[in-house]
């Protein structure tokens, strides 16, 4: 009866994901496989079918993601992945795609004192002391720049006090008074970053009134951060840069540097974005036609799919508020559909396109960036995880599938509680395939 349990639960978990129930083995059933915990796989091609099209619009969006950008002039540059690195392009820029990857942000140096109680209550006496800024060489040696030493007037010597004084004494330093659980400590951290980049602080003898060694003792400042160049790879090769603004990428392209990671730099035309936008549109549309049409994988339970034909086709032929331009839809710019099917394909007339370029061009470039916005955010609707309403995503329902399989399988087999967790996860593997663990990464198929 084990095996019939098992369906039956399969049977239960399918239905209730809104994908075709299995018909219940008898008693006596038995698995293609020959593995009791396996139903025959034919049974669940639904669910790789699902699968296939989380990939397709996966692809969908990775193909508009560097147009989505509000375009300022015939040609864009984006990033595929702002957060990272956005892009900046001149002139000399020719259409060309850049894989940056960056290892590291330059950085000023920063120091730190000792921890203290109070951030208000006096820890050093009044006088002053001076920051020099300059730069430090490969063995770590301090070489003061051209620049005057700056001198900080301390008359409240508290944590706070000093941080006010040090930011009012334009020493090419910010300091901050922060809190932890340890305590309160000051951090002081260079202006200009790059490892070349550096400050000291130092006692300053003209002062009559106190030498500020014995100061300097008492807070123990520690350094807390080197200065450090920036660093990242374009298509392979290694670069390392003194800033994060405006570093070289290739010809006419820069990119201004914010966190580590991976993006993709692209510079692209009206024309060829308009082309892409054709294309990408075109191949999901295939996708959903194929698996929701006569034989398909997805064809008996259809809704998720056709729906997300719908509401591309939607996008595609919407009215957009495109002022002060008087073009307010893809039609005006040469895109057209042939028929009312939600996944007609769409057809692109480029010399329309050229016409409406340049008749108005800021406002044929405005109304393609928000289509090739609209389009790639809903289709992110159906592949995010993260998105606002999560359990819409195909994403979601495929991994909330797979945890109630898992959760039925042992359910319907007590005796799987008594067996240690990689052992059952080993079962679950075998009945819903090897590929379980990179859910997320790419389609799924329950068997490999």
């Amino acid at each position: 009866m084990q095996l019939s349990l098992v369906d039956a639960v399969l049977s239960n978990r399918l239905s209730q994901a809104g994908l075709q129930a299995l018909p219940t083995a008898g008693a006596g059933g038995t698995a293609s496989s020959g593995d009791v915990y396996a139903p025959d796989p034919s049974k669940l091609v639904e669910l790789s079918g699902y699968g296939q099209l989380l990939s397709a619009a996966s692809r969908f969006n990775d193909t508009l993601a560097a147009g989505a950008g509000s375009f300022s002039g015939t040609r864009d540059a984006n990033s595929t992945s702002s957060s990272v690195a956005t892009a900046s392009y001149d002139a000399s820029a020719a259409a060309a795609a850049y894989s940056l990857n960056v290892t590291e942000l330059a950085k000023g140096r920063s120091v730190a004192s000792a921890y203290f109680a109070s951030s208000s209550e006096g820890v050093v006496s009044v006088g002053s002391f001076t920051i020099q800024t300059g730069t430090v060489d490969g063995v770590g040696a301090f070489t003061a720049d051209s620049s005057e030493a700056k001198t900080v007037t301390v008359t409240d010597g508290s944590l706070a006090g000093l941080a006010t004084a040090i930011n009012q004494s334009g020493a090419g330093v910010t300091a901050a008074v922060e809190n932890d659980a340890y305590g309160y400590r000051l951090k002081i951290t260079g202006n200009q970053i790059g490892a070349g980049n550096s400050f000291q602080l130092q006692t300053n003898t003209s002062d009559p009134f106190v030498n500020y060694t014995a100061n300097f003792n008492i807070l123990n400042f520690a350094q807390t951060q080197a200065a450090t160049n920036a660093s990242y790879t374009v298509n392979g090769g290694s670069v390392q840069t003194s800033t994060t603004n405006n570093v070289p990428v290739g010809t006419g392209i820069n990119a201004t540097l914010k966190a580590v990671g991976t993006t993709t730099l692209a510079t692209v035309d009206a024309t060829t974005l308009a082309q892409n936008l054709t294309s990408a549109y075109n191949a999901l549309q295939g996708s959903i036609k194929q698996a929701t049409g006569t034989g398909g994988a997805v064809n008996t339970n259809a809704g998720t799919a056709n729906q997300l034909a719908t509401d591309l086709r939607s996008q595609a032929t919407a009215t957009y508020v495109n002022a002060p331009s008087s073009l307010t839809s893809l039609s005006q710019l040469g895109f057209s559909l042939s028929n009312g099917d939600a996944t007609s394909p769409l057809a692109l007339n480029t010399t329309t396109l050229q016409a409406a370029l340049n008749s108005d061009t800021s406002g044929t470039l405005s109304l393609l960036a928000q289509a090739v916005s609209a389009l790639k955010g809903t289709s992110a609707g159906y592949t995010d995880a993260a998105n606002t309403n999560p359990a819409n995503g195909l994403l979601a329902q495929q991994l909330s599938l797979l945890d109630s399989i898992k959760t039925g399988i042992t359910t319907a087999n007590p005796g799987l509680s008594g067996l240690s967790s990689n052992v059952v996860d080993n079962l679950v593997r075998r009945e819903i395939g090897a590929g379980a663990a990179a859910l997320g990464l790419s389609g799924i198929s329950i068997y490999a």
